[in-house]
């Protein structure tokens, strides 16, 4: 029974993992469901899907026949014995070292008893279903932190001026291709650098090795003269605004996205933030203004109100150091020079760092 049991988990955990696929499957397809309808993809979309669904269906049966003959195999070994005990009971009645009545009574008792052990098995085969899923929960947490905080990793006592050093930084995804490859460079408090370059030159990268969302292979850098790895992250991530090429909004109010880097921000605070981003004449026409919500995707807001939005955020978070990621690439001229005359302002009295195409 035992090994039926962890033959049943298995079972399960197979089944949760293919109730997975088909989720993202559908998360998918309902994201990109433009892309789909304009490709024509309609009908490979729904095959795709068709077979998704019938594994996943497949694997389901697989468990339920797990648990019918884990729960078959308990009622054996029940049934068995209550026959085995009955005959046992028959034979010392023939012999009269039993009566009748004992032997009703004995298996009476035995009646009584067989319920509450039914019922254990079915909580066996409950918990073996809830052990499969908590394994795969504890997967998840147990994956340890690639980039987390050393154990002498010390706070910053005050803000940073801004002065950023890439001290000989080579980096690499793989460990075979390095997309970065000795870089040596430095930016002083309040200047502005632009890092130009072809699509897969690692500009990008070279940008997310300063909030620490990855560290070199190779190298240092460093913000006024701390190597980054000195510093606890959540320290080093405050002193950092990031503004991306894709606008990411989150599902809330227009305050609550504005001020998602200070949620203790006052109203006044989040209106002179989108003031200084162009925001707040869009925001103005909106139903209900600040208040408006915006919903999964921003689907009612352009990429232009949605560039405006994000440079709000940063103008809000007031950080010292300023990352900006291609923000005007997706833009039409107009909301481009929306967005730059906005960027102008952010950039001053910042450390800048802007990665574009374009000079």
């Amino acid at each position: 029974i035992r090994v039926l049991g962890r033959h049943m988990s298995e079972r399960t955990a197979a089944a949760q993992q293919a109730d997975s696929r088909v989720t993202s499957l559908v998360q998918q397809n309902i994201a990109a469901m433009p892309l789909i309808q304009s490709y024509t993809r309609e009908a490979q979309e729904k095959e795709r899907f068709d077979k998704q669904v019938d594994e996943a269906q497949q694997r389901r049966i697989t468990q339920h026949g797990a648990e019918l003959v884990y729960w078959f195999a308990v009622a054996a070994v029940f049934a068995v014995g209550t026959a085995g005990l009955t005959w046992l009971g028959a034979d010392q009645v023939l012999k009269g070292k039993l009566t009748v009545g004992q032997l009703l009574v004995f298996l009476g008792y035995l009646a009584l008893l067989y319920e509450p052990l039914n019922q254990l098995s079915h909580v066996g085969a409950t918990v073996s279903g809830a052990t499969a899923g908590v394994r795969r929960v504890f997967e998840l947490l147990d994956t340890p932190n690639e980039i987390c905080d050393r154990p002498d990793a010390r706070p910053l006592a005050q803000p940073v001026s801004g002065r950023i050093e890439f001290q000989n930084v080579s980096f690499s995804y793989d460990g075979k291709r390095e997309v970065l490859q000795n870089i040596n460079f430095q930016v002083e408090p309040g200047q502005s650098v632009a890092i130009i370059g072809p699509s897969g030159s690692g500009k990008t990268t070279l940008l997310n090795l300063l909030p620490r969302f990855f560290d070199p292979v190779q190298g240092t850098v460093r913000v006024d003269g701390i190597d980054l790895r000195e510093l606890r992250l959540n320290d080093l991530r405050s002193q950092i605004s990031l503004v991306l090429q894709q606008p990411v909004i989150l599902p809330g109010t227009i305050s609550e996205n504005i001020a998602f880097g200070n949620p203790d921000a006052t109203p006044e605070q989040i209106r002179a933030a989108a003031r200084a981003a162009n925001a707040d004449s869009f925001i103005q026409q909106l139903p209900q203004q600040y208040d408006t919500l915006v919903g999964e995707g921003a689907a009612r807001l352009s990429i232009g109100e949605q560039q405006r939005l994000n440079l709000a955020r940063a103008f809000l978070k007031n950080a010292p150091i300023l990352l900006l990621d291609e923000p005007t690439s997706a833009l039409d001229a107009e909301n481009e020079q929306l967005v730059m005359d906005s960027i102008r302002e952010l950039m001053r009295g910042r450390t800048t760092l802007i990665v574009a195409h374009r000079p």
